[in-house]
């Protein structure tokens, strides 16, 4: 096999998000160098993904087990430890000097962002559902 060919990984796109907190969790793991045993108790009898069922908790650990052992401990270590903008560019096998791939959004005047995004909107043009 290539070294091309051992750095692929299947994507599950109907997964969605980045799922930035878990993939935290699973960088922990994979730095602590656990056992399969270990990774069977923290995600199936600890849940420590938080995971509605057991199914999901194993599809999630695949998917983003696959993507980040495609990388190395140093992005580990960012995934896990640095700041949510660090952790999501290491996430994506980007260290962060290396150019951010989302700019970074500030919020339009007159508009307030809880989480920074600037995608909130002020209370008299929320839609109520």
């Amino acid at each position: 096999m290539t070294h091309l060919a051992e750095m692929r990984y299947k994507a599950d796109i109907t997964a969605g998000a980045l799922k930035l907190p878990e993939s935290r969790i699973i960088a922990d793991l994979l730095l602590r160098k656990v056992d399969a045993a270990g990774w069977k108790d923290a995600i199936l009898k600890r849940n420590v993904l938080q995971a509605r069922s057991p199914a999901t908790a194993s599809r999630l650990t695949k998917l983003i087990r696959a993507r980040l052992e495609t990388m190395g401990p140093d992005l580990w270590k960012l995934v896990r430890d640095g700041s949510r903008d660090a952790a999501t560019e290491s996430s994506l096998g980007r260290k962060p000097q290396e150019g951010r791939v989302f700019p970074r959004r500030k919020a339009p005047k007159g508009r307030v962002s809880r989480s920074g995004s600037g995608l909130s909107l002020p209370p008299e043009e929320r839609v109520r559902r």
